[in-house]
């Protein structure tokens, strides 16, 4: 594990002198040829959109790929209210000159909008679209999903549960590469590069949150109800999509065409299949074998038969017609040790029916035999065997259900699994992820093998000293909040880990869960202490501690300090990062600004488009391009 560097001074120093030059270079004027922007500050002259028309020919090549300073350099020279990025107090100074090409521009030497991971490759450009809606603090009401968790019962096993619900957006919002607007009396959407495809009545447009199989992002439609997919055709007409949701990819946020999708040739597919449940109640059962008459009766009779002749009249009702027959029985079957407890039994009967035949009445006689011979026959029966019993289970019933299940192969004919799992995700860096009934999550490779060191099931003590039955299994919140569950992920996957209970033997008990990233090889990535993992991509950890965010990698290094108030998981290699009431901007996963931090609203990145707004500028969109193949 890497340790975070020290040195604060010369962190300072550094970024002061790299400041200081930015600024003199900038003063100067000095013009650059292409640069590599990790270690080139842009220096060209900032121009005025409205005196660049966008028509104008194109002069100069594009030498500015991206804009990249270091985390602590854009704090000590973007807007004032950043003091501190977690090293040492640090002054603000004059804004940095940033200067961005115009996206009309670049389109016409081969560069497109693209939604791979940002890169050295990457240009961050402006869009000029005329999209304005006026920008609304409190916030616009739409439509929304909304996804939770709940429990049936006292410690049940938590389940997810889906939604609608009313939210509050500024007036844009983006979704998969469109640019959505609703300012409460009426709905447009936009393309990607400003085009309106569609205007309708507030809300009448509800964004589903997932793509079909093509990459077509999904809506419903308020009117239709969850019941119904559509999507935006070739032509930008909606139109009815056949998608199911067992096509979904797993999780539910705005995620570009590439997540959820194999990177091999194998894919996964799905039918219904004839699932057969045995239905079983507890019953006890006494296991012993039955005490046999010759062993109880006999001995009953024997004792009865001295105790009466002295003081009961031959009338009287005494169980004697039997006695020959039983008493040969008792010849045959009884063993030594019978004959030795009933002589001494005999021995013992004299004696108390001398003092019986005494003190006692006749009735008193009478009743007094019963007692006796009842008391001496279940010593005797005691003696002979003790009842054990156990549990079972026997079958009350058989139900026939059809349900849905998953298999992975190279074509729906040629399958190297079985229809067998109740969930199926497409493989990413080697492995493709599987639940089987039961509920135990597992990654297969190619091969179909297992990997064993990201399997788990087994008994295991929980934190708070319970005994435990603990397994990984899918999670429950199926947002962004679980981002980095279901597929690999630059060598790391984040797990859920669930543990029922084991002493009582209670598999739907809850007893807790917890929270890691693991590596391919079973390593649990260290998370520093007292912080909650809040969504794992591209390679960072989105963590959370008091309200607080910060930015860690997965060698073990923070590139944004857990200082700020607000952040939204990496996606496409960028992270928002900033202060809920503050200023935001955005960063790659090196720790370097991409975008400065001056926005009061920052979008998570959609498809490769960003809309930004401050009070200042207004509404802008930024678009993050990369040159297409000849």
């Amino acid at each position: 594990m890497k340790k975070q560097k020290n040195g604060k001074i010369a962190i300072f120093k550094t970024s002061l002198i790299s400041a200081l030059l930015a600024l003199v270079m900038a003063f100067l004027g000095c013009s650059q040829g292409a640069v590599d922007p990790a270690t080139q500050p842009v220096t060209q002259p900032i121009t005025d959109p409205a005196t660049q028309p966008v028509t104008d020919p194109i002069t100069e090549p594009v030498t500015e790929p991206a804009i990249k300073l270091s985390l602590i350099e854009a704090a000590l020279l973007s807007a004032d209210n950043i003091k501190s990025i977690g090293i040492g107090v640090l002054t603000a100074g004059d804004e940095t000159a940033y200067d961005y090409p115009y996206a009309e521009r670049i389109f016409e030497e081969g560069y497109e909008i693209s939604h791979k991971n940002f890169s050295s490759e990457t240009v961050i450009a402006k869009q000029l679209l005329d999209i304005d809606i006026p920008y609304k603090k409190d916030g616009y009401t739409y439509t929304a999903l909304e996804f939770s968790y709940v429990t049936d019962s006292h410690n049940a096993i938590p389940r997810g549960t889906c939604e609608l619900v009313k939210k509050t957006h500024s007036g844009i919002r983006m979704y998969m590469g469109y640019i959505i607007t609703d300012d409460g009396a009426k709905q447009s959407v936009y393309t990607s590069k400003g085009e309106k495809i569609y205007e309708g009545a507030s809300d009448s447009l509800i964004e589903a949150l997932t793509r079909d199989i093509n990459g077509n992002p999904l809506f419903y439609l308020a009117k239709k109800g969850l019941g119904e997919y559509y999507y935006f055709d070739q032509s930008n007409k909606i139109s009815q999509s056949d998608h199911t949701s067992a096509d979904d990819r797993g999780l539910y946020f705005d995620y570009n065409e590439d997540y959820g999708k194999s990177d091999n040739e194998l894919n996964r597919y799905h039918k219904m299949e004839l699932i057969e449940t045995v239905v079983t109640e507890q019953v006890t059962v006494i296991v012993t074998e039955p005490v046999t008459e010759p062993v109880i009766e006999p001995v009953t009779e024997e004792i009865t038969e001295p105790l009466t002749e002295p003081v009961i009249e031959p009338d009287t009702e005494v169980v004697e017609p039997d006695t020959d027959e039983i008493t040969e029985e008792i010849t045959e079957d009884t063993d030594e040790s019978e004959d030795e407890l009933l002589d001494e039994t005999e021995e013992y009967t004299e004696v108390l029916t001398e003092e019986i035949a005494e003190e006692t009445t006749e009735e008193d006689t009478e009743k007094i035999t019963d007692e006796v011979t009842e008391e001496i026959t279940e010593e005797i029966t005691e003696e002979i065997t003790e009842p054990q019993t156990e549990i079972r289970y026997e079958v009350v019933d058989v139900i026939y259900t059809e349900e849905l299940r998953y298999a992975f192969g190279y074509t729906p004919d040629w399958r190297l699994t079985k229809f067998r799992f109740t969930e199926m995700y497409n493989f990413k860096d080697g492995y493709g992820c599987v639940v089987y009934p039961d509920n135990t999550l597992m990654f297969l490779n190619v091969n179909m093998i297992g990997n064993r060191n990201v399997y788990r099931e087994g008994y295991y003590w929980y934190k708070n000293g319970r005994l435990s039955f603990s397994y990984y299994a899918s999670p429950v919140i199926r947002d962004e909040r679980s981002l980095g569950n279901l597929y690999f992920d630059s060598g790391y996957v984040r797990m859920r880990v669930l543990y029922t209970d084991a002493y009582y033997g209670n598999d739907d008990f809850y007893v807790g869960e917890d929270d890691i990233i693991l590596s391919e090889y079973g390593e649990i990535l260290e998370i520093p202490e007292g912080y909650k993992i809040y969504a794992y991509s591209n390679g960072i950890v989105t963590l959370e501690r008091n309200g607080r965010y910060g930015y860690y990698s997965t060698a073990g290094e923070w590139i944004a300090q857990p200082i700020y108030t607000y952040a939204k998981p990496f996606t496409e290699g960028l992270g928002v990062i900033g202060f809920s009431d503050g200023v935001k901007g955005v960063i790659d996963t090196d720790g370097n600004v991409v975008i400065p931090f001056k926005y009061t609203e920052v979008s998570q990145v959609s498809s490769g488009i960003i809309a930004v707004y401050s009070d200042e500028i207004g509404t802008e969109f930024y678009a993050k391009l990369e040159k297409t193949a000849n």
